[in-house]
């Protein structure tokens, strides 16, 4: 079931990601003879009104922190209310089997919410942009006189958007449940969870109904450093030093001097400065304090912890249609997408400069 959904998920939204993105930004420059504003145009049109799953969950805690601020975190109705939440967003950072969120993390956030406080102002903030989004975009389209052939596109383009978001949302599910299946296989096999997720399909069939199972030194090779590659039908797994031998055939050589200044696209606008914290992968995501900035490979929602204490993000891939673009924009940080190099160029403790107002990101202070 999960291999045929699949198929009408993400491959048509990144098909029109990469077939309009550029062609609808070179045709709002055209109209307006302003790159920056064109950029700005280009986020506004191609935002989905639909709410996000993350936003979904923020504004549902921060419904609750108003309870906690009137009853006591500490009341009977609130408690109930934080079991209620942990429930139904329990699974929201799970992705592919990073982490979830318990009741004792959301009484932590509740504490955090409210020692911050202004809920009020901004729950209302986040009422009033996708009240204004949609009115936005009918202004645009009016003041730049779009055709019904090119808002056919922004809408196509803002489809993409929501699916990219809900597809996330239905398979983070899928994994959460899925996980229960992977723990009982691995009490049957003897082995880690983790471990169970290192066999390949036809493997974990042949171990489950034949009992060929890898042993744990193929296993521990595996989880200690491995290869996957797909060509045709064929899949191909590699560990150890033969995958580190095929992993040369593949690379490309870095470039010998890392610029100073990278380009990238504006997924939110804004400018700001802070510390460089590099995360590699959700597990990391700890290190991300209040006013850091975020730079990563690409996010999704198990770095959404660490997005919402970033003052900016800065990602290697992505486009209009990407997580790191959508959530952005909902919390109103900048966010520079699509660098290509930014993970590599710069290190944890580098203070830059980014400014999604003109799509660049600058070293300060190395």
């Amino acid at each position: 079931l999960y291999d045929q959904i699949y198929t009408w998920s993400e491959p048509i939204a990144f098909s029109l990601k990469e077939n309009f993105e550029e062609m609808l930004r070179s045709h709002l420059i055209k109209k307006l003879g302003d790159k920056k504003k064109a950029n700005d145009y280009l986020n506004i049109l191609s935002s989905p009104t639909e709410i996000s799953f993350v936003k979904k969950e923020e504004q549902e805690l921060w419904n609750i922190a108003l309870e906690a601020k009137k009853k006591g975190i500490e009341s009977a109705e609130v408690k109930k209310l934080i079991t209620k939440h942990t429930t139904q967003f329990c699974w929201v950072p799970y992705d592919y089997g990073v982490s979830l969120w318990t009741e004792d993390y959301f009484v932590q956030a509740i504490k955090a919410i409210l020692e911050e406080g202004k809920i009020e102002e901004k729950l209302e903030k986040n009422k009033k942009y996708f009240q204004e989004l949609p009115k936005k975009q009918k202004e645009i389209i009016k003041e730049l006189g779009l055709d019904k052939y090119y808002q056919d596109l922004f809408n196509a383009v803002r489809s993409a958007s929501f699916l990219m978001d809900y597809k996330k949302e239905i398979f983070t599910i899928s994994h959460y449940h899925i996980k229960f299946l992977l723990e009982e296989i691995s009490r049957r096999f003897e082995i880690k969870r983790e471990f169970v997720q290192l066999y390949l399909p036809e493997e974990l069939k042949e171990a489950l109904l034949e009992n060929k199972k890898l042993s744990k030194e193929q296993l521990n090779e595996r989880n200690h450093f491995s290869l996957i590659y797909w060509e045709g039908d064929q899949t191909y797994i590699y560990s150890g030093k033969e995958a580190k031998k095929k992993l040369k055939e593949f690379s490309i050589k870095n470039q010998d001097k890392s610029p100073s200044v990278l380009d990238g696209m504006i997924a939110s606008a804004g400018r700001v400065k802070g510390k460089v914290k590099v995360v590699m992968n959700a597990k990391d995501i700890d290190k991300v304090m209040k006013g850091d900035i975020l730079v990563a490979p690409m996010t999704s929602p198990d770095y959404v912890p660490a997005m919402r204490k970033a003052a900016a993000i800065v990602t290697d891939e992505g486009g209009i249609t990407c997580h790191a673009a959508i959530v952005s924009r909902e919390l109103g940080i900048p966010c520079v997408i699509g660098t290509k190099v930014a993970t590599k160029v710069f290190k944890d403790g580098d203070i830059i400069e980014v400014n999604a107002n003109h799509n660049s990101v600058r070293i300060i202070k190395q």
